[in-house]
């Protein structure tokens, strides 16, 4: 009989013909063996009835352990080699080849995946009749009784373990909770102090723009005072030197009359709109006109005299021209005296002061008055018809005197040119060191002259 039932009869005393002195050897659980396979030889021996050897019982209970996890370990390779073989067979190049080895390595591979446990095979193996397997088995019910109670102990264990760390972690959960609350309030709370700082800083960078503008606008309102001031005072004194005597301060007049220009540029958009500035500027005007029809007289009191200038005064009223007020002709105590040289180059710089367009207009005119007596002698005149005068019958005719020649004919073309020279030694000496050279007074007084000269003797073919 054997030592279970469902098996076939054994033969002489052997299940599956195994003989006696094979035992069980120790399974190693790294190697991966199958249970099919004759376990190996016990190292501890438990003595039976009759004579009979059998296997510990946990060494037992190990191996049955080491079946199982071995078979779940080679299923799980095969799958493995399955898989690696279908993704070489996917191949383009070596298509042909791979799908051969794919079925050449799955038909050589074990199926494992349908191999099972056989339990009456295993305790066939293991037990060699049923006397043994009786005989064991108190060994093997304490031993699974040894287990079991060992694994209680174990789940117990873990159970106890895992209810002490879950209060733990329930209150470690709840700290961090309690932490992460906290954590946000401090983070509302820094958000909340950086809009308040956000909003200091906004109305601080305000209120400095706004003192930054008031500081520019106040430095921009001291500084227009003081140019208001500078040319107040500037007006000022242009007026004291105009009010000088005998003649005006030509030379501090000119520095002035660029102060006030430079000055008078920093209120130009002003000038029209504020009623005090437009009158300033305007006497500023008046001032310089005054200097300059001053000038222009002292001039010509100095080269002509004061009678002529009188006649060319008056002259020049009847066009429209703007004069000084007229001096008195009929007290010679009361005439102006001739004006020096010094102060005639004061006159010049105040002529540079007042613009080029000034100057050019007072060298004309300068021009004009010293070639006044080359038209009074040499200038052609169209003489009309005279009426002849009815002589008696009766009384002698008497031999008419001859008229004198005209200097304006070609005989006298020479003296035009000993006059202009005269003339030039003339301005030399009554204006020493007055005209810079970069005014070409010489050059303009002989252009006009040359100019007379053309004029006069294209005109006498026609006399």
């Amino acid at each position: 009989m054997s030592a279970v039932s469902a098996s076939p009869a054994p033969k002489k005393g052997n299940i599956h013909s195994i003989p006696k002195s094979h035992g069980v050897n120790p399974v190693n659980h790294n190697t991966v063996t199958s249970p099919l396979s004759p376990p190996r030889v016990a190292t501890s021996r438990i003595a039976g009835a009759g004579g009979l050897s059998a296997a510990d019982p946990h060494y037992l209970l190990d191996t049955l352990d080491s079946f199982v996890t071995n078979h779940h370990a080679n299923a799980k390779s095969a799958n493995q080699a399955n898989n690696n073989n279908n993704n070489s067979s996917s191949s383009n190049n070596q298509e042909n080849s791979s799908n051969n080895e794919s079925k050449d390595a799955s038909a050589s591979a074990p199926d494992t995946e349908h191999q099972t446990v056989d339990p009456i095979g295993f305790l066939n193996r293991h037990y060699t009749s049923e006397q043994v397997l009786v005989q064991q088995l108190p060994g093997l019910r304490e031993a699974v009784n040894d287990r079991m109670e060992r694994l209680d102990d174990r789940i117990s264990n873990a159970l106890q373990r895992q209810s002490e760390t879950a209060n733990l972690t329930r209150k470690h959960v709840q700290d961090s909770k309690a932490s992460v609350e906290a954590l946000i309030n401090r983070i509302h709370l820094v958000q909340e102090k950086a809009s308040q700082s956000e909003r200091a800083v906004l109305e601080i960078t305000r209120d400095m723009k706004r003192m930054d503008l008031a500081k520019k606008h106040l430095q921009r309102t001291i500084t227009t005072l003081k140019r208001l001031h500078m040319l107040i005072h500037a007006v000022e004194q242009l007026r004291l030197a105009c009010l000088q005597t005998p003649f005006p301060d030509y030379k501090t007049a000119a520095h002035l009359v660029d102060a006030t220009r430079l000055l008078l540029k920093h209120f130009e958009a002003y000038a029209h709109k504020v009623e005090p500035l437009h009158r300033l500027s305007q006497k500023v005007s008046d001032l310089q006109e005054h200097l300059r029809l001053g000038l222009i007289r002292g001039f010509r009191i100095a080269y002509l005299g004061v009678p002529e200038t009188l006649q060319v005064e008056a002259a020049m009223a009847k066009k429209g021209g703007k004069l000084l007020p007229p001096i008195d002709g009929t007290d010679a105590s009361n005439w102006p005296p001739p004006m020096p040289p010094t102060v005639m180059s004061g006159g010049v710089l105040l002529m540079d002061a007042l613009g080029h367009d000034q100057r050019r207009r007072f060298i004309i005119q300068f021009c004009q008055d010293q070639l006044k007596e080359y038209k009074q002698l040499y200038e052609p005149v169209v003489k009309g018809k005279k009426e002849e005068k009815r002589v008696s019958s009766f009384k002698v005719e008497q031999n008419p005197e001859p008229e004198p020649l005209p200097l304006y004919g070609l005989e006298s073309v020479e003296k035009r040119f000993v006059w202009f020279r005269d003339r030039i030694t003339k301005i030399n000496q009554q204006f020493p060191n007055v005209f810079p050279n970069y005014w070409n007074l010489q050059y303009s007084l002989c252009r006009n002259f040359l100019v007379m000269v053309s004029y006069s003797l294209n005109v006498i073919p026609f006399l």
